[in-house]
């Protein structure tokens, strides 16, 4: 698909369980007190200590960098994503303790807050990353939605479709359960797929055109580790 070589080009260049029933539907965050004023959709009811993380927590180290065409860089309402081309792409990754092993449970997103999108601008979540080269992606435009891969710098454009949506915040979740992978848009099911292969606890985001976003928080829980964790204490 025509959109997502785009998207690809330059990076390559520089049914649900109740574990996953979230409610988005409420302004919540790591620290309220921090946060208060952004924002940013609730994730697992009152309390999202253990889903819903700060980006500017140092123990996880989300990839900054900045040239003439692109800015990523850590402020203190969060990290901030600047691409000043048409045709530019800023983004950022980081190693997550997510439990990938085949079998096991889990769940990551991301808010970004900001941008207005059309048919050629757009932003998403990358996860799988290995390198430049190789990984998996989800991009959100105005009215409709590309998954793609890439593999030793092919594109592959999986599954397209429709998207509704209102506002400038996008919350974008994708949750693994019963061996498939669901994506999730502002708590509205975008599609889910079967026998997705992920073997890197590489997750980001990123934007794709000339515009700038806010990520002040990231989404990951692991059903599986949690759960064994409490039957051990039982």
């Amino acid at each position: 698909m025509k959109k997502a070589a785009i998207i690809l080009g330059a990076l390559i260049c520089a049914a649900s369980t109740q574990a996953y029933a979230f409610d988005f539907s409420k302004a919540v965050s790591v620290s309220k007190e921090a946060m208060k004023n952004r924002s940013i959709p609730t994730v697992g009811g009152e309390d999202d200590s253990n889903i819903v993380f700060d980006v500017s927590d140092p123990e996880y180290d989300w990839s900054q960098t900045e040239s003439k065409k692109i800015k990523v860089e850590l402020k203190s309402d969060g990290l901030v994503l600047e691409s000043k081309e048409e045709d530019g792409v800023a983004f950022t990754i980081a190693e997550l303790p997510i439990d990938i092993e085949e079998g096991s449970e889990f769940m990551f997103g991301v808010t970004l807050v900001g941008p207005k999108l059309d048919d050629k601008k757009s932003l998403g979540i990358i996860f799988d990353y290995e390198d430049a080269r190789n990984y998996k992606a989800l991009a959100i435009y105005k009215k409709q939605f590309d998954y793609f891969v890439v593999k030793d710098g092919t594109v592959s454009s999986v599954k397209t479709g429709l998207v509704k949506m209102k506002g400038n915040t996008y919350t974008i979740v994708m949750t693994r359960e019963n061996g498939k992978v669901e994506f999730k848009l502002n708590d509205l099911e975008i599609c889910t797929l079967k026998k997705v292969s992920i073997t890197n606890a590489m997750f980001g985001a990123f934007i794709h055109g000339k515009m700038k976003a806010m990520m002040p928080c990231f989404y990951m829980h692991n059903a599986d580790r949690e759960e064994t964790e409490q039957s051990t204490t039982d």
